[in-house]
């Protein structure tokens, strides 16, 4: 059995290809999320007792590329069968088939082909011929591919995740890139959370709940705006908040990018990435119900790296704090932040300093520091 998961009307070159080997076709209407057809398809793989190619018509879907990538991949892992999209281009500049490229997919189809070329590309993805001879269109993606695993290797990654909600996590991430700055360094802010703020002071300008990103464009005066990739420069920060443009942000001559992760109890929480940044902070507190969280957080073995940076800790008490992160293994990767009222105003750079260890960049003649800004410095009229 083929499975098509589209327009049937628009599937009529996957009936003829099944016709010729012998195999059923059954066609899945489609739906604008993914997870809206996967009990279809299962319930189609139980009925007919397997599968041998899914084949998916992505322009129906309205979830983010990674979302489409991950269902397709559940399916595939399920039942064995190929996968195979139908895009409108195969090309890098495709999220879907960018993003299916990295996970091993190579089966493609281009969609605005006539039947016959359909049909071709739909055998050959069948037969496994993409995967074992290539394909001219998928050797552009693994040339943009190579050129962007040179390119992350040029910069480093900094991941900040809170270990409970308002606890100083974007307020830490905005002063690393402060500090960054400061050390000659060309740094951004990346928004890679979910957080929403309450927003009544701006109700006539934005909805009643905001980002982070949003509240400091409606509190701050900003230098520029590029809606089209998500980019807004607010106090000298360049602060992107589009995570779906994050290929072409990475694109962007940075030396560091810093991603703010929210919490680690946020549904949205993005563990895996976390991990695979260069440096991996966590904002802790020591407070009532606070401490438990960060003790919970060290018994994971996937944070074995990560420093913790501890808030709103008096002085009295950092040493006993430090003597409880010993007991789990870390108290030499313990650390404390200053208040920070201003997050866009570097308030401690040796903590920073100590994190990082860096040297000011090669070329850098002195650090500019600018005037403190009032905290309410938009206008509105």
């Amino acid at each position: 059995m083929i499975i098509y998961v589209g327009e049937e009307l628009k599937g009529g070159f996957v009936r003829e290809v099944a016709s010729g080997i012998e195999e059923s076709v059954r066609f899945i209407p489609p739906r604008p999320h993914i997870r809206d057809v996967e009990y279809d398809m299962l319930e189609a793989l139980q009925q007919e007792g397997g599968c041998t190619a899914a084949v998916y018509e992505t322009d129906q879907f309205t979830d983010e590329a990674g979302v489409i990538v991950e269902g397709v991949m559940k399916f595939h892992k399920t039942s064995g069968a190929e996968v195979v999209l139908v895009t409108p281009s195969i090309a890098r500049t495709n999220l879907i088939v960018a993003e299916a490229y990295d996970k091993g997919l190579r089966n493609f189809i281009f969609q605005g082909g006539s039947m016959s070329d359909k049909k071709e590309q739909l055998l050959k993805c069948l037969v496994g011929d993409y995967g074992k001879n290539g394909r001219e269109e998928l050797a552009e993606i693994e040339k943009a591919k190579e050129k962007k695993e040179k390119r992350q290797r040029a910069f480093r990654t900094i991941g900040v995740m809170g270990a409970l909600r308002r606890i100083g996590t974007t307020t830490q991430a905005i002063q690393i890139v402060k500090y960054l700055q400061s050390m000659g360094y060309k740094a951004c802010y990346v928004e890679m959370n979910d957080v929403l703020y309450r927003n009544n002071q701006f109700a006539r300008f934005a909805p009643p709940e905001v980002s982070y990103v949003t509240m400091s464009m409606l509190t701050f005066e900003y230098g520029f705006l590029d809606e089209e990739i998500g980019l807004v420069n607010i106090e000298g920060i360049d602060m992107f908040y589009l995570r779906d443009r994050l290929p072409e942000i990475l694109e962007r001559k940075y030396d560091f990018y810093v991603y703010d992760y929210g919490d680690y109890l946020q549904k949205d929480f993005n563990k895996a990435s976390f991990l695979k940044d260069d440096v991996q902070i966590i904002v802790a507190g020591a407070g009532i119900g606070e401490v438990d969280t960060a003790l919970e957080i060290l018994q994971n073995v996937s944070y074995l790296r990560a420093d913790l940076v501890f808030t709103h800790v008096a002085l009295a008490d950092r040493e006993e704090v430090t003597e409880v992160m010993g007991d789990f293994g870390a108290g030499e990767r313990t650390y404390y932040a200053e208040e920070t009222p201003n997050p866009y105003v570097l308030s401690n750079p040796g903590l920073y300093q100590s994190l990082l260890g860096l040297e000011i960049k090669e070329g850098t003649k002195e650090t500019v520091v600018k005037k403190k800004r009032r905290l309410f410095g938009k206008r509105r009229e």
